[in-house]
């Protein structure tokens, strides 16, 4: 927000109950604010996190607005599993995993992983909650019976062992396709969580100094497959020195710095739109029909 008034953008805060569509028949859906009255908004940026916003978001869609992000990117920003089938898609290389809400049975591909420790964590959630680590299928079919218990999805990962102590991961920061920002996340609070909201340790790079090459073009490739305006994508590197793609979060925490950039590419969006409303003006004045 300071970001963007700082170059005297146009900003109005709205929550969903504030606002109304209007559908006339004038061949465009009209968006009322309670206070503004009608408003033509060139970009609607968005920070609904709960699932209950998905209708709201598009509708909006649909009338034709532009939304940041759109509703796909944002769908699969809240829900690991979705990722994941996008990443597999595209090839993007990330944890051996496995997604289910049915019974134990369900688990035995786990025989498969080759591996001997395992991280369950629920699909929809963020901020390291209801992450835990099991050893073996067993510990990891336990972890998912309490799950089930509670009618909620387990998505199992293979544990990645990581180069040097304390354990880490890495968080670039991608906004317009391009790698701005990002950080490296320590597990220095916690035996091996790296989620700063789990007691890790988050040391901000401005300028991506400490990220590899490798793990920020692999951040570019997931946030391009996601079809995210913005994103911080989370990666890690194994000892062997191969990195995968652990999530591409939808609602970030910004640093200043990375808002600077995010508050430049929604302008550049609103341009965007503006010159595209300008020439479907122009382009209907010319229209003849018969």
């Amino acid at each position: 927000m300071r970001a963007l008034r700082a170059v005297r953008a146009r900003i109005l805060v709205a929550t969903p109950r504030q606002l109304s569509l209007v559908y006339d028949g004038r061949g465009r859906v009209r968006l009322y604010h309670a206070g503004s009255g009608y408003i033509e908004p060139a970009v609607i940026f968005h920070w609904l996190r709960e699932q209950g916003a998905r209708d709201i978001l598009d509708i909006l869609e649909q009338a034709g607005f532009r939304l940041v992000n759109r509703v796909s990117a944002w769908r699969i920003g809240n829900n690991k599993a979705l990722q994941l089938a996008v990443f597999e898609r595209h090839g993007i290389p990330h944890p051996w995993s496995l997604f289910t809400y049915g019974p134990s049975r369900q688990l035995r591909p786990l025989r498969l992983a080759g591996r001997r420790r395992f991280v369950i964590k629920p699909h929809h959630s963020g901020r390291g909650v209801g992450v835990v680590r099991a050893w073996g299928r067993e510990g990891a079919v336990r972890a998912h019976r309490r799950r089930v218990a509670r009618r909620q999805g387990s998505l199992i990962q293979a544990y990645i062992e990581t180069a040097g102590t304390p354990r880490r991961h890495y968080r670039v920061d991608v906004i317009g396709g391009r790698a701005v920002t990002g950080g490296i996340a320590y597990a220095r609070g916690h035996p091996w969580i790296t989620n700063e909201a789990r007691g890790g340790y988050f040391q901000f790079s401005p300028d991506l100094r400490g990220i590899p090459e490798t793990a920020r073009r692999l951040a570019e490739r997931a946030a391009a497959a996601v079809g995210a305006d913005f994103t911080g994508v989370d990666i890690i590197e194994d000892q062997s020195g191969q990195f995968y793609v652990l999530e591409a979060n939808e609602g970030p925490m910004f640093e200043a710095r990375t808002s600077r950039y995010l508050a430049r590419h929604l302008l550049r969006i609103a341009r965007e739109a503006k010159r595209g409303r300008e020439g479907g003006a122009r382009n209907a004045s010319r229209l003849t029909l018969g």
